[in-house]
């Protein structure tokens, strides 16, 4: 597996071969990501982003940009998987994003995660994007 190369990434969401889970509760994401490495993830295929991080990297995402980079941005960018991502990090929330370059990685870390408390994932490969919605009780 790879691994992570910067450690902003990912926000503009053209990162393939990534799932992006969204948790409400920093402690269960913990709790998940801890649950994932006894389960035989690599800790440097994973990469945890607290709401402080997330809202910090979006205003220097957003700050100082060309003119060129805001056109490509707003011709190429996925804005609803934006707004989703910054609002979970308004609202306290994390997102755990893990290194998953097939829709079967993905379902197999889907698996493991089915016992951990996720509000939304999404996976993004050459094979398409996928969203999955949670319940939220």
């Amino acid at each position: 597996m790879r691994q992570m190369e910067d450690q902003r990434r990912p926000w503009p969401f053209s990162d393939k071969g990534y799932l992006e889970v969204l948790f409400t509760d920093s402690d269960e994401a913990r709790r998940a990501q801890r649950g994932l490495q006894e389960r035989g993830v690599p800790p440097e295929d994973m990469r945890l982003c607290l709401a402080e991080e997330i809202l910090r990297n979006q205003d220097h995402f957003l700050a100082g940009r060309s003119w060129l980079a805001k056109l490509v941005d707003a011709l190429t960018a996925d804005h609803q998987a934006r707004r989703r991502y910054s609002a979970n990090a308004q609202a306290g929330g994390v997102a755990l994003w893990l290194y998953a370059p097939t829709q079967h990685d993905a379902n197999r870390l889907l698996r493991i995660l089915t016992d951990y408390h996720v509000a939304y994932a999404r996976h993004d490969s050459n094979e398409g994007v996928r969203e999955l919605m949670f319940d939220a009780s």
